[in-house]
């Protein structure tokens, strides 16, 4: 019989710094990719969380994003923007 380890992934991802993480973001030139990169980048939200995020869960006066999902495996309520950032959507 195989052991099973189902659900537990030790594979853990180098960090990137900020330095890297601004090159990306300035060669990436479709607009709607930029944005996903960003908000990927700055919130720690997953993929599927980003894109199905709708206009009016998206405070940029206040720089938060209302998630509000609970699941097995992650409860989000809110995640922040920083200041560059929200200053940066409004253009």
């Amino acid at each position: 019989m195989i052991p099973s380890n189902k659900g537990k992934f030790n594979y853990k991802p180098p960090s990137s710094s900020l330095d890297i993480l601004k090159k990306i973001f300035n060669s990436i030139n479709d607009l709607g990719a930029k944005v996903l990169f960003l908000l990927l980048s700055e919130t720690g939200l997953r993929v599927g969380e980003v894109l199905n995020l709708r206009v009016g869960q998206i405070g940029l006066e206040h720089r938060i994003i209302k998630i509000m999902k609970k699941s097995e495996t992650k409860r989000a309520y809110i995640s922040f923007l920083h200041e560059k950032t929200a200053t940066w959507f409004y253009g």
